[in-house]
């Protein structure tokens, strides 16, 4: 990495409205990232050249233009996502309080495999730490549950993922049947939780429980 080049950058962003040089439709995500990528929907991938956000480069067919490849990752101060990585399945990080404040649950998160949703530990902050979690979670409404899509394997082989429903102050979980690889919980209202089974993929499938009323098809276990 070009090292001089990525103190030029953040010394360039120090100055400037980053989001003023991005192209229309674009956002700007949280900074610390490696490179810059901005997506156009009429020119491809466009990649930040030469330290200076305001250059940035069209490529051709996707690809970089090898003259410029050189520089493709330097330090800068800002990452643009386009579905499906903008969804909540592929968080690097969450943090969510209760409706009512009592709670806060939080965690930080790395690619189970490359270009795939993330994986790492819940905290909530009473103390428990549930692992193997993805940080699409969600309160419900009255702040009684948590639901949470958890990530199973045996001997190293990732297998369907399960939703768990934690009820921190019961100190209870609550572990659905495995019913996907990838889960996405996207509404905890009144007394119904909806999830979205392979959020990413073309025939994305919502599934619905009525909570606490379909719990008894959950297993029940004691969070430690």
């Amino acid at each position: 990495m070009d090292e001089s080049a990525g103190a030029g950058l953040s010394s360039w962003s120090e100055r400037h409205d980053i989001s003023q040089q991005l192209a229309p439709g674009c956002q700007c995500a949280e900074e610390g990232s490696v490179a810059i990528r901005v997506h156009h929907s009429d020119n491809g991938w466009r990649h930040c050249t030469g330290g200076d956000p305001s250059a940035l480069v069209t490529t051709r067919g996707g690809r970089p233009d090898r003259r410029n490849a050189v520089l493709l990752f330097v330090v800068s101060s800002i990452v643009v996502e386009q579905f499906p990585y903008d969804l909540p399945v592929f968080r690097r990080q969450h943090q969510a309080s209760s409706p009512d404040g009592r709670h806060v649950a939080w965690m930080s998160a790395r690619e189970i495999s490359m270009s795939n949703p993330t994986i790492g530990a819940l905290h909530l902050s009473g103390g428990t730490i549930v692992e193997n979690c993805n940080p699409s979670f969600l309160w419900s409404d009255d702040s009684r549950y948590l639901a949470i899509p958890q990530y199973r394997f045996v001997l190293g082989v990732q297998l369907r993922q399960r939703i768990l429903i934690l009820e921190p102050i019961q100190r209870l979980c609550f572990v659905s049947p495995p019913r996907g690889w990838y889960l996405q919980p996207e509404s905890f209202q009144n007394g119904l939780l909806v999830v979205i089974r392979e959020p990413a993929s073309r025939t994305p499938k919502e599934m619905a429980w009525s909570i606490p009323t379909d719990l008894r098809r959950f297993r029940q276990k004691s969070l430690s």
